[in-house]
């Protein structure tokens, strides 16, 4: 019989999140036969004054509405962390990157480079996005014989170079006040102004004609000069979502009623 290893689950008071993916795990592990357990610590206890009772009822119900019953696990009070925990744990993950990264560099900065990190904030979705994640880590050690996920596959290693994020921009057509002749308007474009300007100089050389750049204002919660073009001849356009995009009021239309917008590649253009 295969030795049983630990997953350990970690959130900011033990009290939510991390319950529930315990508690979640550990039945669908046994249900599948896999020679695995888990256990859930908090790392700041101290935060969470306005938790009541031993575990969160909207985690507790939701178990029960998919038939899972823990009375031991969802009966226990929130526990703090342990080095011994995080020594003898196979795998660790910490439900939230950005809340739980500076906690564990302040308190067990030893252990950072061990940690899988989720991106489930404190939220009443929270639990339909933990079942899916289990579902994925399901899936990893399943694919793994039921052997723990090796470690560069669990984290984001650290690299010396960080990873390029696509860079995104959208397109537009306007024709108005130019007696039926159409200019391509390029907007949102993630470039400061030396890098517009070059980027124009590039473009114009491809294309032929165009590569006026000028300031956008009305949108002041996104770098947003516009790079005027006379064509984009030959390059194909594809749709793409900034996912890093921080929220924005609604823009004004700046083409026209005959506009259309697109995505385009920035970072292909540079090729």
């Amino acid at each position: 019989m295969a030795k049983q290893k630990t997953i350990l689950f970690l959130c900011t008071g033990n009290y939510y999140r991390s319950r529930f993916a315990e508690v979640l795990f550990v039945s669908i592990a046994k249900k599948m036969g896999l020679p695995w357990n888990a256990s859930s610590r908090g790392l700041a206890l101290e935060r969470g004054v306005n938790n009541v009772g031993p575990m969160a009822k909207a985690a507790i119900n939701t178990l029960e509405s998919m038939g899972i019953r823990d009375t031991d696990r969802c009966g226990r009070f929130p526990v703090p962390v342990t080095i011994e925990e995080l020594e003898q744990a196979d795998v660790i993950i910490a439900l939230k990157h950005a809340e739980h990264l500076p906690i564990l560099n302040e308190r067990f900065p030893a252990f950072t480079e061990r940690v899988e990190f989720w991106h489930v904030d404190d939220a009443p979705e929270a639990l339909d996005l933990i079942e899916s994640k289990i579902m994925d880590l399901m899936a990893r050690l399943l694919g793994g014989g039921g052997e723990a996920p090796r470690q560069e596959e669990l984290r984001r290693a650290p690299t010396s170079e960080a990873p390029r994020k696509p860079m995104t921009a959208k397109v537009g057509r306007e024709t108005a006040g130019r007696r039926g002749k159409g200019v391509t308007t390029v907007f949102d474009v993630p470039q400061d102004e030396d890098g517009l300007l070059e980027l124009a100089a590039k473009l114009k050389q491809r294309c032929g004609t165009g590569g006026t750049v000028k300031d956008d204002f009305d949108r002041p919660l996104v770098r947003s000069m516009r790079l005027e073009l006379g064509t984009l001849r030959g390059r194909q356009r594809s749709v793409a979502r900034d996912h890093d995009a921080v929220a924005k009021p609604p823009r004004p239309r700046l083409f026209g009623k005959h506009s259309e917008a697109v995505g385009v590649d920035v970072a292909n253009l540079h090729a």
